[in-house]
């Protein structure tokens, strides 16, 4: 079995008895991230650990932009746009189009509360990655676009 970027899964040490860092386990995360952003916080940085120590680097760059919206959430935004600039350079190396995209998202919205031509700068960056393979995506971008307005 591969994951879809093309990579054979790694087993997972256990760090605890939620950390697993599988794809469940970083969405659940992300809903908390929106809820919790300071609880968010631990658990991002360690799945992104764990996901490292287990060789896993998309998932781990998964767990790093989700970490940025957690930071910009917290208004960390110096560390969110650290986060999130290294998400999107570590799924551009590993040639995940659907993650720059995502990661390139993600950090917009974690820039647009301090620079709304930066934000914009990201959205259309995304939106011209998503509007070749995703309707649903590329629609969200142009509303985010919208609403700078």
């Amino acid at each position: 079995m591969t994951h879809a970027h093309g990579t054979a899964p790694h087993p997972v040490p256990a760090a605890g008895p939620e950390i697993s860092g599988g794809p469940a386990y970083l969405m659940r995360l992300a809903t908390e991230a929106d809820h919790l952003p300071s609880q968010a916080l631990g658990r991002f940085t360690e799945a992104r650990a764990t996901l490292v120590r287990a060789e896993d680097p998309h998932d781990a760059a998964r767990a790093l932009a989700w970490l940025g919206r957690a930071q910009a959430l917290n208004s960390d935004f110096p560390a969110a746009i650290d986060s999130g600039r290294q998400a999107v350079a570590e799924f551009t190396q590993s040639g995940s189009d659907r993650w720059v995209a995502r990661s390139t998202e993600m950090l917009g919205q974690s820039t647009e509360q301090r620079s709304g031509d930066a934000a914009r700068h990201l959205y259309a960056r995304a939106l011209r990655l998503y509007e070749p393979t995703s309707d649903t995506a590329a629609a969200r971008v142009r509303q985010r676009l919208e609403n700078l307005r």
